[in-house]
């Protein structure tokens, strides 16, 4: 099972997406959640998220900075936005910046889905390469 920390200021935001999804049915498992990019940063750190769900707009530290400071720290981390903002200029920074997408609140389930199938296919690929890796060191 991969890891998944979500991050959004508003609470039931957090909990609709978390209870939308079967994420054990994609090879997932939701392990916490932050409600400001400040402590989502702590939870990364402690929690080390295969992928993280992030609002844009936080406060104390949005997420596009959050991604900034993550991938400074941990480079492997996929991000996903969740936004209620429909602007390009955020979206394209999200992106800039490596997050995998872009998902416009309110989400669909099938938008979501897609974006577990793609994340899961990377962090496979990702997985197989690293036990290649490390069979042809031993």
């Amino acid at each position: 099972m991969y890891k998944v920390l979500v991050a959004d200021d508003e609470f039931y935001v957090i909990k609709s997406l978390i209870a939308s999804i079967d994420w054990n049915a994609y090879g997932f498992d939701v392990i916490g959640h932050a409600s400001n990019g400040l402590e989502a940063l702590d939870r990364i750190s402690e929690l080390k998220p295969d992928l993280v769900f992030t609002d844009i707009k936080m406060p104390g530290m949005g997420g596009l900075e959050l991604i900034k400071m993550s991938n400074e720290k941990m480079s492997n981390i996929i991000f996903i936005v969740i936004s209620g903002y429909a602007e390009f200029a955020y979206a394209q920074k999200a992106m800039n910046y490596g997050a995998l997408g872009y998902c416009l609140k309110p989400f669909e389930d099938n938008e979501i889905i897609n974006m577990l199938l793609k994340a899961k296919s990377i962090l496979d690929k990702n997985r197989i390469y690293m036990e290649t890796h490390l069979l042809e060191l031993l």
